[in-house]
């Protein structure tokens, strides 16, 4: 099986990534299938003692990674339209957004409020002691939650929509603005995904730099970065890790900070490792375990892969029929129910986006979902090309940290999500004439 994963990725990179003309797209496409790489022939060395998938298993990932590919390959690009497309009437876009005073004074009010609610957490953990860091994970959604109950509210139906539009704007001012506000929109981020003590989310909130070195700095096939943008990249990629750190600190100890520094450091290098394998590791072994079928089988014809979309039609059936919207006993099962995947620790949450997509139609749920995400991808991309305005550039940047994150799992979204998606789409059309005009 080893030899077989290295001669697809070998096959992967050489021919089928090479298929396509424009830069960005090869640049999702190899980054994607990267990930994918390390993530299943990883599988076969028994690193830190993680089990062996099957290799029905290991084939079920490639199919899903072809499948997306030829999802993505069917929205063709025309040479015309990349003649076309200006990086600079995109630039305009972007920073008519960033310098929108009623735009800043949202993001700083939010700034400060998140900031609030992680001293709650802080002090909680370090000053009062009334909550230990190995069980901080969580306290954000729990009934006897330390946060305010406005939080709750706000989350699925504001910052839901607030934080990507703001993780886009931030990685392009990364490069391109640095200022103040810059520093501003960091502090949200990062102090946002600090509320539930999560780690991954410090990574997700600098992966849409994909999409601005993408559009931005990719020309005749290579990659321009200025040397401050590059001891800028690296400088944010070391506060992430510092950040990352912390938190693995936090949870790994008791309320006593210091002492608990050397756990949190061995903690940090090992799930690094761990989290680029054991969601391969654990969705081998949840398609072969008895208990997930019995308890979420594979027929749930969408309702978890797309539940937001579907969550209407349910609530409109009283009582409800046809489709059973079991997404929320899937989130429950995976979050709360641990398995043995090798490791010292049992493991919950990451699966790869695959578990979705096999509870939803099995293996065709597989091949359908992973094509329709392959799909989208690309439209974005070429919608970005097409229209040049922030709103298809924040839209294309949501798409790509779902197919990056793919390896590990499908991300989070809310009710509320396809009617933000909607509107993105709305305002991009709205916008595209404009820039048109400009561009001639």
């Amino acid at each position: 099986m080893l030899f077989f994963l290295i001669l697809f990725f070998f096959l992967y990179f050489f021919f089928l990534v090479r298929k396509c003309v424009d830069g960005f797209s090869k640049m999702v496409l190899t980054i994607y299938g990267t990930f994918w790489a390390i993530s299943l022939i990883g599988t076969q060395f028994n690193i830190q003692g993680l089990h062996t998938p099957h290799d029905t298993t290991l084939l079920i990932c490639v199919l899903g990674i072809l499948c997306f590919y030829l999802g993505f390959i069917s929205v063709p690009i025309p040479s015309a339209v990349l003649v076309r497309y200006n990086s600079d009437l995109l630039k305009q876009s972007i920073e008519s957004i960033i310098t929108n005073k009623v735009f800043k004074i949202i993001v700083c009010v939010s700034a400060v409020y998140i900031i609030s609610q992680d001293v709650l957490l802080i002090n909680a953990i370090f000053v009062d002691k009334v909550l230990m860091g190995g069980n901080a994970r969580g306290t954000l959604w729990d009934e006897e939650s330390l946060y305010n109950p406005i939080l709750r509210f706000l989350i699925p139906n504001f910052f839901s929509w607030l934080i990507p539009i703001v993780k886009g704007l931030f990685c392009y001012s990364l490069f391109y603005k640095r200022d103040r506000f810059t520093i501003v929109m960091l502090l949200l981020l990062f102090g946002f995904t600090a509320l539930d003590v999560g780690r991954i989310g410090f990574i997700k909130a600098i992966m849409p730099l994909i999409a601005v070195i993408g559009l931005f700095q990719f020309y005749k096939g290579k990659i321009y970065i200025l040397k401050a943008q590059k001891r800028l990249f690296f400088a944010i990629m070391s506060l992430v890790f510092v950040f990352i750190f912390v938190i693995s600190t936090i949870r790994n100890s008791s309320n006593d900070f210091v002492s608990a520094m050397n756990d949190g450091w061995n903690a940090t290098i090992e799930q690094v490792v761990s989290y680029s394998i054991g969601p391969t590791v654990a969705f081998d072994h949840q398609i072969n375990s008895p208990t997930f079928h019995n308890f979420v089988g594979e027929d749930g014809r969408g309702s978890i892969s797309l539940w937001p979309l579907m969550t209407p039609y349910f609530r409109l059936q009283t009582p409800y029929r046809g489709i059973n919207p079991n997404f929320v006993e899937f989130r429950d099962f995976t979050e709360k129910e641990k398995v043995d995947v090798g490791l010292p620790f049992n493991w919950n949450g990451l699966y790869t986006w695959n578990l979705n997509f096999y509870s939803d139609a099995g293996i065709v749920g597989i091949i359908l979902l992973n094509f329709l995400f392959g799909f989208f991808m690309r439209y974005t991309i070429k919608l970005t090309y097409r229209h040049q305005t922030v709103y298809s550039y924040i839209l294309c940047t949501i798409v790509v940290m779902y197919v990056i994150m793919s390896p590990m799992k499908l991300n989070d979204y809310y009710v509320i999500d396809p009617v933000f998606i909607f509107v993105l789409l709305f305002l991009s059309y709205k916008n595209r004439t404009r820039n048109h005009i400009l561009a001639r």
